[in-house]
């Protein structure tokens, strides 16, 4: 239902007419149908009249459903929704593995707990820094490159992070872990800003995306503890996430389209802002935990 508010001013003799949709109680301002019942009500004694114009209201622009019948419409995009939603699950699954046992072999080396916690903290950091950089940059980088090469440094980070079992030297040990963490978080930072427009603008498909983070968040630390006390000791954990995740890579080399993406991310000052207020945001937690 379409409403319209006749304003009349008695000093000009001039009518203003507002135009206004009533759409399940609430109002807005929209454009007159072309197709319309017009109908005046007067009230000689306040000046005013409303005009109402009866019509169909503009059909909104959400995207389908994600039920049995877009899946069997869209097997292709289902299929990538659930190559991305086990990724995320085993990708964040070996973001929180170390803790259970990684200060365990640290110790081997006597490096104290600063140095573990460094080295655990450094992916968190990159994905801080990159992840706004890379939004600005997706549109040159490309989704397809970007959510492949970064599934490839996670996988192949921990895969060789599994090797350091053998290493007898503290200051290699603590290099090649630092390194091996940061190249870690340069691709984690890669496939958080990728996938999500992937599916876009499947809004429950991304949904998913965080369900199966939080998923593997929790799962982490608890298979990391049971590959190191019953399946191997060190190395395990870091070569069953590392095959895992790199099993991933020739389906999304299949799957994922490798055009331009759709959504419209920030611009470099607003990414050069979200790093500062990120880094404000780390060096107060920093405070916190050294307090």
């Amino acid at each position: 239902m379409y409403r319209a508010r006749a304003r009349f001013s008695a000093s000009d003799n001039s009518v203003s007419i507002t135009p206004v949709r009533m759409d399940e109680g609430v109002t807005f301002v929209s454009e007159t149908p072309s197709s319309h019942s017009e109908e005046l009500l007067d009230d000689s004694s306040t000046g005013s009249a409303v005009v109402r114009y009866r019509g169909e209201p503009t059909p909104s622009s959400s995207p389908p459903p994600v039920d049995l019948q877009w899946a069997r419409e869209n097997p292709k995009t289902l299929a990538t929704a659930i190559v991305l939603w086990l990724s995320h699950l085993c990708i964040n699954a070996a973001y929180s593995i170390l803790p259970p046992f990684y200060p365990l072999e640290a110790k081997r080396f006597n490096i104290s707990s600063v140095v573990i916690g460094v080295i655990i903290g450094a992916s968190p950091l990159m994905v801080i820094l990159l992840t706004p950089i890379l939004r600005y940059k997706i549109n040159c980088i490309g989704i397809k490159f970007m959510i492949v090469s970064g599934t490839l440094l996670v996988g192949a980070s921990y895969t060789l992070m599994g090797a350091m079992s053998r290493v007898e030297s503290l200051v290699v040990f603590v290099v090649l872990s630092l390194l091996l963490r940061l190249v870690e978080g340069v691709g984690s930072a890669m496939i958080n800003t990728s996938s999500f427009p992937i599916l876009y603008p499947n809004t429950p498909l991304t949904g998913a995306l965080e369900f199966a983070a939080s998923i593997g968040l929790a799962l982490g630390p608890v298979c990391g503890g049971v590959l190191y006390q019953w399946a191997g000791g060190f190395q395990t954990p870091f070569f069953a996430v590392g095959g895992v995740i790199l099993l991933f890579v020739p389906f999304l080399l299949f799957l994922v389209k490798g055009k331009p993406s759709e959504v419209e991310y920030a611009s470099f000052h607003d990414s050069v802002m979200f790093v500062s207020n990120a880094g404000v945001v780390l060096i107060l937690s920093l405070t916190v935990v050294i307090v």
